[in-house]
């Protein structure tokens, strides 16, 4: 997503997410799984500013919305 975005465009967002996994591993393994999960959002941008992107997924109507994910701004790739 770039910077130079407008609210209501149709959006991709790189971002870096946390991630979880209780299956049991060996240490050796722990360099693939020591990183962040790169997540693509897409959908349209309501809100873009210092804290964080506001993106949603459904347009349920003129003013009204579905499926949004909040992504904050120190976990945007681009």
């Amino acid at each position: 997503m770039q910077d130079d975005c407008k609210v209501g465009q149709l959006v991709v967002c790189f971002w870096n997410d946390a991630h979880a996994d209780l299956s049991e591993f060996h240490i050796s393994e722990l360099k693939d799984k020591h990183k962040p999960m790169v997540i693509e959002t897409v959908g349209w941008l309501l809100e873009s500013d210092e804290g964080g992107v506001s993106i949603v997924g459904e347009k349920t109507g003129p003013d009204t919305y579905r499926s949004h994910s909040y992504i904050p701004r120190a976990m945007v790739i681009s």
